[in-house]
Formats: structure tokens, sequence, C-alpha cells
């Protein structure tokens, strides 16, 4: 794989390929004045390419700080993801959440335990479990996608998880603990 400036340079090159052959440019004898010119549409088209070009993503899905834990007792358990752009400038405006009970739900973009909807909100960590009840030893999966400052919608982070904990009292009755029989 080749540097992202490398990429660029190569793809500037196709498209003006002169400018990135200095001797090209003598047998032309493109002027001093001149060169400045080009070398200014060079930069502002480069610009636009960086701005319209950059997209938002979300990666390393966290629950309450940890990755695809299991054993959370919180029946809110709280949600964070980080952002990653392309690009300069870019900020989350929106999210949307999805926890589905299967994964096979998930992928069929069913949260079937939550569905946050479009929530206007420059937040990633921190967001409480709002969906259904959650019960002791429950599997969940989950993911999220984000918007960005102009509307445009990130696409759906990688399928994360969390277990539940034993939640109640009664769920740990038929434990039996491993001690010395101290009626002997």
């Amino acid at each position: 794989t080749q540097p992202r400036s490398g990429i660029f340079r190569q793809a500037l090159r196709q498209v003006y390929g002169f400018l990135f052959a200095p001797r090209l440019l003598m047998r032309r004898k493109v002027g001093a004045s001149g060169l400045m010119a080009m070398s200014a549409l060079l930069f502002w088209q480069a610009g636009m390419i960086c701005a319209f070009g950059a997209s938002l993503s979300t990666q390393n899905l966290r629950c309450e700080y940890l990755e695809n834990p299991l054993g959370i007792d919180s029946v809110h358990p709280r949600l964070s993801w980080e952002l990653h752009s392309t690009g300069r400038g870019q900020e989350q405006a929106g999210y949307e959440i999805l926890v589905a009970s299967s994964l096979a739900n998930l992928a069929d973009d069913r949260g079937d335990l939550w569905n946050s909807g479009k929530v206007v909100s420059g937040r990633s960590t921190q967001i409480p479990y709002a969906g259904e009840t959650l019960h002791s030893g429950e599997k969940v999966y989950w993911k999220v996608r984000v918007w960005n400052q102009d509307g445009t919608a990130s696409r759906y982070s990688a399928a994360a998880t969390w277990e539940m904990g034993l939640l109640v009292p009664q769920d740990w009755r038929p434990a039996r603990w491993i001690a010395r029989n101290l009626d002997q």
C-alpha cells in the first residue's frame, strides 16, 4: 500500500501529468507567474478533493468502557465510540444506535431491543441504553452510525456485543461454593 500522499500525487499526475515533471515544464517555458497560477489551481483543487471526499466513521465501540464485555451488571449500560475522518473539519452532528438480540437482526438493520432513531447530538460517550429490559446472561449485539455537520450519514459500524451478568440474587441460587466441610 502506498501512503495517502503518494496515492494523491499519483492521481494528480494522471490528471495534471506535466505539473510533476519539471523537465516538461522547462521545455514548455512556463514563466514564474504561470507556474504560480498552476500551483494555486492545484492546491485549490486538492483542497476541494479533501473537503468533499472526507468521510466520517465510527470505530472502537465500547460498553461501560470495555470492548465486547461479559458480565455487565447495569440494566442501562453506557455506550461509546470513537470518530474517525478522512478529512479535516468533520464533526458528529447526530447518531443512531441499533441494539439487537441476534447478529442476524443486526445485519438486517433491525434493532429489536432498541433503535434510538436519529438523535441530533455531538455526544459519542456515555450514551445510556434505553431499550427493552435486559435479562441476566443475555447477549446483545449493537452498532452505530453517525451524521456529519453537512447531514451526510456514515455507514454502520462493525457489530459489537455485550453480555449481561447475573442481575438478581435468585440467579445465584443454584450456585454451589467450594468450601471445606466444617461439620466433620
